[in-house]
């Protein structure tokens, strides 16, 4: 149920959607300052639908990991009916503006670390959205090379849409976990507008599911665990080259170029796949 808040608890700082409110419910997205904690939050504005409510739940599913966002509250208003969550703002914004950044001086990321800081996180991310396994354990045993254990019961989320302008940066130390001694800022997966479980894929209502960026959508027909990680490879690739999109001519061969000097000049995407479950992004079924 919505929860209610003291009148005038946040105030409007700006609004961040700048050429229309994308989606289908979409009201609006808004930064927001909440007033007793003086903290700084995201809003989104949503019409109530089957789709909102997958989207806060499987945010409450997901309080707290570091590297998945986190819900603060959502309200509905009494006059509208617009529903509003307030969420974790990451003050550094999304990788999708640092290649915008990045194109803008002519020149790409040389530091093949962050490249794979952000595999590293995100794989822990699908990791939990996978197995609902404990973000300590889970690490830990990744860092071992073991897989991890799905927790009992726990139906597992597809993340659905996940591409550069849905990966955040903070440096925020309470998100960065047991990362927190390096310098290399936190990365945080957002947008749960097209998540669902597994239970959701194959319901009767399966056909209704929203879909995300085509561009980096997996080949597969149903999404699946497979499906998320794939679009974890086309991020890196995008990160790597400083592409907005994927390119299909360079993709296959050479999704990061040659610019690497390490590891990652010789990574194909069918290697860039396999590690990926290595890293422990998905244990179940695999």
């Amino acid at each position: 149920m919505p929860q209610n808040l003291p009148p005038k608890a946040f105030q409007t700082l700006k609004k961040l959607t700048l050429h229309g409110d994308a989606g289908a419910h979409n009201q609006g997205i808004y930064l927001m300052k909440h007033l007793p904690s003086a903290k700084i939050y995201i809003e989104k504005r949503l019409l109530p639908s089957r789709a909102t409510k997958r989207e806060i739940r499987a945010m409450r599913l997901c309080n707290p990991h570091p590297h998945l966002i986190s819900i603060f509250t959502f309200t509905q208003s009494s006059t509208t009916s617009i529903i509003s969550i307030y969420m974790q703002h990451c003050e550094l914004g999304s990788l999708d503006t640092l290649i915008l950044r990045f194109n803008a001086h002519n020149t790409r990321l040389h530091d093949e670390g962050f490249v794979f800081r952000v595999f590293w996180h995100l794989a822990l991310a699908l990791c939990y959205l996978n197995t609902g396994a404990d973000y300590t354990s889970t690490r830990h045993r990744a860092i071992q090379g073991k897989p991890a254990v799905k927790k009992q019961g726990w139906d597992s989320l597809l993340h659905g849409d996940i591409k550069p302008g849905n990966v955040f940066l903070t440096q925020d130390r309470a998100c960065k976990g047991a990362d927190a001694h390096t310098l290399y800022p936190c990365i945080v997966l957002g947008d749960f507008g097209c998540m669902v479980t597994r239970s959701d894929r194959y319901s009767r209502h399966a056909g209704l599911l929203g879909r995300g960026d085509l561009r980096f959508e997996a080949p597969e027909c149903k999404g699946n665990v497979y499906s998320d990680v794939f679009s974890v490879g086309l991020v890196l690739h995008c990160l790597a080259r400083m592409a907005q999109i994927p390119d299909e001519i360079l993709l296959p061969d050479r999704p990061l170029g040659r610019q690497y000097t390490g590891y990652g000049a010789g990574l194909s995407c069918a290697d860039a796949r396999r590690e990926a479950f290595a890293a422990g992004a998905a244990q179940v079924g695999v």
